[in-house]
């Protein structure tokens, strides 16, 4: 091997192990801030497991805190449930308080599916 093609494949390794390192950094970073997520709400959150009652007219952030744990955040403006919702890192459904679903954000596809059953057959049931 040429001193050339040593510097090269040298150099090759160097990048696989940034671009490890990163990766690694970054999907750190993501959970750490998902888990930081689940454990600060500073909003009061009750379980969705309870109806609500249907005269109360406010902005819903339904999210799971755990398998199977749906807790619902209620905000009196669109304003403030849509700036948690931006926040969040969490799984999360944001309903208009009509019970309209109007935005979902993140990853996980199942816990989204678990949010939207428990709110349609537990939370916004009556």
């Amino acid at each position: 091997m040429t001193s050339t093609a040593a510097v090269a494949a040298g150099a090759v390794s160097v990048g696989i192990a940034v671009s490890t390192a990163a990766v690694s950094a970054a999907i750190g970073t993501g959970v750490a801030g998902i888990v930081r997520d689940l454990n600060n709400d500073k909003h009061e959150s009750m379980s969705a497991y309870e109806p609500h009652d249907p005269e109360e007219k406010c902005w819903i952030l339904a999210i799971e805190k755990g398998p199977g744990n749906v807790r619902v955040l209620r905000f009196n403006s669109e304003c403030d449930a849509r700036m948690r919702f931006h926040k969040s890192w969490s799984i999360r459904v944001l309903y208009n308080p009509d019970g309209k679903e109007v935005a979902t954000a993140g990853w996980n596809p199942w816990a989204r599916g678990t949010i939207r059953r428990v709110m349609k057959n537990a939370y916004f049931a009556h």
